[in-house]
């Protein structure tokens, strides 16, 4: 299976696995804080150990875009596992949540970006 092929599989399995975490934190009495943390940790282990490593791959699609955003994501992953581990501390949670929820949503743009220059660039390949 090629680079572009996989990366978009782990793109995919995130979305679903986020999807999977929303269903169950709707259908269970979870704390605000556990789910927050879990989301979070999910998010920096799939980036981590396998998004990541597919994008600095040295047989990655070549974009001029790439260095760019890799470095916007690690960034982003960085900035999420630093506010997992503030989640244990005690203290303010909705100022923590928002902080969470935007560096999502900064991983979720990233990431829609990587997907569409790589669906673009696999759809113009001969």
């Amino acid at each position: 299976m090629n680079g572009t092929a996989s990366l978009l599989r782990e793109f995919d399995r995130w979305d679903e696995d986020l999807s999977r975490l929303e269903d169950e934190y709707a259908a269970g009495d979870w704390a605000q804080r556990e789910r927050l943390m879990i989301t979070a940790q999910r998010t920096v282990a799939t980036y981590r150990g396998r998004i990541l490593p597919l994008l600095k791959a040295e047989d990655a699609p070549a974009v001029t875009y790439a260095h760019v955003v890799t470095d916007q994501l690690t960034h982003a992953v960085d900035l999420l596992e630093d506010l997992q581990r503030e989640l244990v501390k005690p203290g303010q949670i909705s100022r923590l949540e928002l902080r969470i929820d935007e560096t999502l949503a900064v991983i979720r743009v990233l990431g829609t970006v990587v997907r569409r220059v790589h669906e673009l660039d696999h759809a113009n390949q001969p």
